[in-house]
């Protein structure tokens, strides 16, 4: 009886020490398990709280450059008081006028008109030259003698050559090639005969 006493007692020490280590260990165990996730948990705040804050500072620098741009753009420029010199344009109104195609003509006409006048001699007539100039042809008689009253009213010493069913409007009767091309380039650079040319004059006496 004794001896089972004892050995009974002996067991149950060994299991009381085994129930005590168990828990121990597994005390320990939950311990370093929390450590951890303390662990992990700070660096997760860590981050968090970093991130916000970058992103917060950087929102912070952004407003303030725009506020700091904006005023720039803002700012006016102070120049210097510069003289004020009245001109003619400012001083003067100017008219601006609009002619018609009949008016820059007439303008045209009346320009060679006095260079005509300037550089001719002082009377021409069909015959006193070996050129003319001729600034249209005509199937109508009727036509024709109309522009050559039209030309003359103009100021132009103007005839007709009569070359079978045609009518040939000329103007000037020229001693020389100088001068008649003179004036034919006035009439081709300001009109209104842009296709007149020269020829030699079939009524000329020389």
């Amino acid at each position: 009886m004794l001896q089972h006493e004892l050995f009974n007692e002996s067991q149950a020490g060994l299991q009381g020490k085994r129930v005590t280590s168990f828990f121990s260990e597994n005390k320990l165990v939950i311990g370093f398990d929390k450590v951890i996730l303390l662990s992990i948990g700070c660096l997760i705040l860590f981050v968090l709280v970093y991130s916000f804050g970058f992103e917060r500072g950087r929102r912070a620098a952004e407003h303030h450059f725009k506020a700091l741009t904006g005023n720039v753009e803002t700012i006016p420029l102070m120049k210097a008081p510069q003289p004020t010199v009245a001109t003619p344009s400012e001083t003067l109104p100017i008219r601006q006028e609009t002619l018609s195609d009949e008016a820059v003509n007439q303008r045209s006409v009346d320009a060679i008109r006095m260079t005509i006048k300037s550089t001719a001699p002082a009377e021409i007539t069909p015959n006193t030259g070996k050129y003319t100039i001729q600034v249209a042809t005509i199937l109508s008689r009727e036509k024709a003698d109309k522009e050559i009253d039209r030309l003359k009213r103009k100021g132009f010493e103007a005839f007709v050559i009569e070359r079978g069913r045609f009518f040939e409007v000329c103007i000037g009767s020229y001693p020389s090639l100088t001068q008649a091309k003179s004036l034919l380039r006035q009439f081709h650079h300001e009109g209104p005969y842009f296709d007149a040319f020269l020829r030699p004059n079939p009524n000329y006496m020389g």
